[in-house]
């Protein structure tokens, strides 16, 4: 569950106070605070800190899928929720895992509802799943809220291995490019310059390039770090700028070959995480929220926000998606569109998802198909950029002292 941090004053001492409390949105925390009879001065969401982050060690994502289909056969067996933990308790391997479930455990011992128990450990578990959990305590159909649960997660998961393993080969080749270039001028180049300057000949402009990076790096190589390192620095800096930030992410979804790709995941992460949320009985207004938070792309991010408020409002969902067809896709904005109108958005949600899956898988397929032969001509053009300085040189001497003889 969220935190927000805030700054209060009580209405008759009118003594200021700050703290952090839990709560779904920032609505229910005004709601929360307003109950204690406090004036909000401020209030917004605290984001976990890196010490925080760090000190908490990471659960695979296949132990929470595990965790949770336990979870969902334990209780369709009519297993108590007691019953449940202690099992799953035993069951666990993993350190974080297993205190999380003692503290969750004992958290219902004290009165403390499931949803609940699971939103005080929101490092650990995605943020879709307290209200999920929650919506299926309400409708009393929590083992099916857990198995679609699951299931989602599983296509999150696999969406994610497809990602990684698109660019795993570009990485790798890219990553050989610049050792091999590095090798080359650092250390095997300097030797060829003694033999090269004995030729008393004009040398080729491959070798005469390679020879001057070579001097550039060896010889200059203080104020190179210190430029790359300023270089590194501004980067960072332009991105941490919430400006810099939205442009870059911008970029991402304009980018040619891979832009529509970026596009695709996220739009298709936002229906399967609506689909579900809104299947399991959660509101249009609790749904945007969940996924607003889980959305890391700001221009994305924006929209969604446009959405919220809309629904807030009253208005409908489909014109801030109608306005920004460069971002989103015109099939999802025209099937919102058309789900709001038919009252069947669910539903069509999550035949959207299936859509935009196969269409992804092609988009993957394209990319790769262009991607690949890319990366080949590029390893195979510096291979030969450097195969050409080094041999150009000597097919040069040896020739003028064939003319010699």
């Amino acid at each position: 569950m969220p935190k927000f941090a805030y700054v209060a004053r009580h209405p008759t001492t009118l003594k200021t106070t700050q703290g952090v409390i839990r709560a779904s949105t920032v609505e229910q925390a005004r709601s929360i605070l307003r109950n204690q009879k406090l004036v909000i001065s401020r209030i917004k969401e605290s984001k976990p800190g890196f010490l925080e982050k760090l000190n908490t060690p990471k659960v695979n994502v296949n132990e929470i899928i595990t965790l949770l289909t336990l979870l969902e056969g334990s209780l369709s067996s009519g297993m108590t929720i007691k019953e449940t933990f202690t099992i799953l308790q035993k069951q666990t391997q993993h350190p974080t895992l297993k205190q999380v479930l003692e503290e969750i455990m004992t958290s219902i011992e004290e009165g403390t509802d499931l949803s609940t128990s699971f939103a005080k450990h929101d490092l650990v578990f995605p943020s879709y799943v307290p209200p999920m959990i929650k919506a299926g305590e309400a409708s009393g159909m929590l083992p099916e809220i857990l198995r679609q649960m699951t299931l989602y997660m599983e296509k999150v998961n696999e969406l994610r291995k497809r990602i990684v393993g698109l660019f795993v080969y570009p990485a790798i080749v890219l990553s050989f490019a610049v050792l091999l270039v590095i090798v080359m001028v650092v250390f095997v180049m300097p030797r060829f310059q003694s033999i090269f300057t004995t030729f008393n000949a004009k040398l080729p402009p491959p070798t005469r390039i390679l020879l001057g990076l070579s001097g550039l790096v060896t010889h200059h190589t203080l104020p190179l770090l210190l430029g790359l390192g300023g270089i590194v620095f501004g980067a960072v800096a332009f991105y941490k700028n919430p400006k810099g930030k939205f442009l870059c992410h911008l970029w991402q979804l304009r980018m040619p070959l891979l832009g529509s790709f970026f596009s695709n995941v996220y739009m298709l992460r936002i229906v399967q995480t609506m689909s579900i949320l809104l299947r399991s009985g959660l509101t249009m207004l609790e749904a945007l929220q969940i996924v607003q938070r889980a959305t890391a792309n700001l221009p994305i991010h924006q929209i969604i926000e446009q959405m919220r408020v809309r629904v807030i409002k009253g208005l409908t969902l489909a014109e801030p998606l109608m306005n920004n067809p460069k971002i989103i896709p015109p099939i999802v904005a025209y099937s919102v569109a058309v789900g709001e109108k038919n009252g069947n958005l669910p539903d069509l949600m999550a035949n959207l998802a299936r859509l935009l899956e196969r269409d992804l898988d092609h988009t993957a397929k394209r990319v790769s198909s262009t991607i690949d032969p890319i990366m080949t001509m590029l390893i195979g053009g510096i291979v030969l950029f450097i195969a050409l300085a080094i041999y150009l040189p000597i097919f040069d001497a040896m020739a003028a002292m064939g003319k010699g003889g």
